[in-house]
């Protein structure tokens, strides 16, 4: 359980919900339990035993709800989900099991029956909070760029359309921004065809290039504009080829200034699976961008 008064509100971003989280310690443990998996059934329902003492506490003197904490014994190499209070028959709840007695002149001896009943009392708002692997220079290999989610891995790219020559009024036909992935420096271990997205930097991008990189950000001012494509990650050869045809031909036409490209995940199957790649170098590995455009 935890102190109400931390300001838990389920209305926030998990990237900023987690300051009211008591640390370094942890709260007292209040119960343990050990999920088991059941092939058969729909739905697998976990029990935490309460102490009775502390909910006759709670209802004697709480003058706010109760905040509780759920989390793993050890760290899991997998997610474990659970339904949330959006949940219409399936969120979680407090049961609390009592019994009641009244007097009943037909029972022998004691002249009083007693009766077991349960109320229910549904959690009213909950929020998972993600804990990002920590970066460190031990695990964080500058000589790569990242794609990732939880961790907050984003890859900036510039490359130089305008030398190019490309006449304003063609049409780009197609392009494919394409890059290396480094096996080594990825940790995807639940979904190896990662999903990556590609979306044109706006002019408020303008100064980043000079910017010292890596660098780690507060939050995320880049802005991008509206359009964008994407692709998954080609396991078999190792590339990430991503159509970027409709992000570039407003640069061509002039209609929008190149300010460079971000790429970021689109889709994973989990929230702690990142993406390395081979960035601007002189090897054959070296990210490209293939451009085939018709000319009027």
């Amino acid at each position: 359980p935890l102190d109400p008064s931390y300001g838990f509100s389920d209305s926030s971003t998990n990237f900023v919900n987690d300051k009211w989280v008591p640390e370094p310690q942890d709260p007292p443990i209040l119960s343990k339990t050990v999920v088991q998996e059941d092939s058969v059934a729909d739905i697998v329902h976990i029990r935490f035993d309460v102490d009775t003492s502390l909910v006759r506490t709670w209802a004697d003197t709480l003058s706010v709800d109760p905040l509780f904490i759920l989390k793993s014994q050890q760290p899991l190499s997998e997610i474990v989900m659970f339904y949330s209070g959006d949940s219409e028959s399936n969120g979680p709840l407090l049961r609390v099991t009592y019994q009641v007695t009244y007097p009943d002149t037909a029972v022998v001896d004691t002249g009083i029956v007693t009766d077991t009943a349960h109320v229910d009392i549904n959690v009213e708002a909950d929020v998972s909070i993600i804990e990002p692997p920590l970066i460190t220079e031990d695990n964080f290999d500058s000589t790569v760029v990242y794609v990732g989610t939880a961790v907050g891995l984003k890859t900036l790219a510039y490359a130089n359309i305008e030398s190019l020559d490309i006449p304003e009024e063609a049409v780009i036909l197609r392009a494919d921004l394409i890059l290396q992935n480094a096996v080594e420096q990825s940790s995807l271990i639940s979904d190896p065809s990662f999903g990556v997205k590609i979306s044109a930097l706006t002019n408020s991008g303008t100064g980043w290039i000079d910017q010292v990189w890596p660098t780690f950000l507060e939050a995320d001012t880049l802005t991008t504009g509206t359009r964008f494509s994407r692709a998954s990650l080609d396991v078999s050869k190792g590339t990430l080829k991503l159509p970027a045809g409709s992000v570039i031909q407003p640069i061509v036409s002039g209609s929008t200034k190149n300010v460079g490209f971000k790429l970021e995940p689109f889709s994973s199957k989990s929230v702690f699976d990142y993406a390395a790649f081979v960035p601007d170098s002189s090897s054959d590995l070296s990210p490209r961008l293939e451009v085939l455009y018709e000319s009027p």
